[in-house]
């Protein structure tokens, strides 16, 4: 059994650790390791709990990263693959043998995975007029009980109550930022392009002012929170897994043609669905924060674009700690 999840203290000590999910990490001793083709390139990713109580090893083996402006620099996230257990405590010792000409690659202009259409990080799109967002502060908020803790970068979602701008409260949630930043600018410039946008500001959250922002609200839940799938058989959550992820690509595919925005942090947890049985029957993208979002050519394929997502999202790599206790 998978003992509770490791403090987020241990992921906040390390800022370039963006994109690693407290689910993924969640063992007491041993090592939880993703192998795979990460951003075009083979490697390792692994993370193992040592002696010390709030200690994180994490590391990424023989990775170069290859940006779409063309640049390679490495980067310190477990990526999202293939999951394996090792439960011994002895060290775990990867070999492999890698040769990478890493002169040469600097001087070839490449794009995200190699695809032409993925244009840039949608942060960079960030003008000095996107950075007002955040100056004014917010009043006649009524916040609601807190929905979630979850994110990086985030200090909890809250659902609100009352009404807001002529919104319902049961329509719409804010967002706690943790600071100001070309990110946070970012986040509210994709939620204005795609029209979950409400408001931004300064709010006053548990005595503290912070910078927020208040979104529409996406339907349904994270599809290992819902209760057919914590009933299911493995095959039948494979089965989930595989239409979640059939209709979130469709939805990813969508939003890029008629938006020109890419959303490619598609982990379980930013996919919420909705349900008839055993069968998902939707799936709506969550967490616009710039991380994995790029700017992309509106002339793609919706082919493309889906053979894209399925091919970096499958049901293997939505790892779910409650499917190994």
């Amino acid at each position: 059994m998978i003992p509770p999840l490791l403090p987020s203290r241990a992921f906040e000590e390390e800022p370039s650790i963006k994109s690693i999910s407290r689910a993924d990490t969640g063992l007491k001793q041993g090592w939880l390791a993703r192998i795979g083709w990460m951003d075009g390139l083979p490697g390792l990713s692994f993370a193992r709990r040592v002696p010390s109580p709030e200690s994180l090893l994490v590391g990424r083996i023989s990775l170069l990263e290859p940006s779409p402006a063309g640049r390679i620099t490495t980067s310190f996230y477990l990526s999202d693959f293939v999951a394996m257990r090792f439960n011994s405590q002895s060290l775990l010792v990867v070999f492999g043998s890698m040769v990478v000409a890493i002169w040469a690659l600097p001087l070839i202009a490449r794009n995200l995975q190699g695809e032409k259409w993925i244009l840039e990080e949608y942060e960079k799109t960030v003008t000095a007029a996107d950075k007002n967002v955040f100056k004014a502060k917010l009043k006649d908020v009524q916040l609601g009980p807190l929905l979630s803790t979850e994110g990086l970068h985030n200090n909890g979602i809250y659902s609100m109550k009352g009404r807001y701008k002529g919104k319902s409260g049961d329509d719409i949630v804010l967002k706690v930022l943790k600071s100001v930043d070309d990110e946070a600018y970012a986040e509210v410039k994709a939620l204005k392009g795609i029209g979950e946008y409400v408001d931004s500001g300064m709010f006053t959250v548990k005595g503290k002012e912070a910078p927020v922002i208040i979104m529409i609200k996406v339907p349904g839940s994270v599809l290992s929170d819902t209760p057919e799938y914590k009933k299911a058989k493995t095959d039948e959550k494979e089965k989930m897994k595989e239409e979640a992820i059939d209709l979130m690509c469709k939805e990813v595919a969508e939003v890029g043609k008629s938006k020109g925005i890419l959303h490619n942090d598609n982990r379980i947890e930013n996919i919420h669905v909705t349900m008839s049985g055993n069968t998902v029957v939707s799936a709506k993208l969550t967490d616009w924060g710039a991380y994995e979002l790029y700017t992309m050519d509106k002339s793609a394929s919706e082919a493309e674009i889906i053979a894209f997502c399925k091919k970096h999202w499958t049901h293997v790599d939505w790892f779910v700690q409650a499917d190994f206790e």
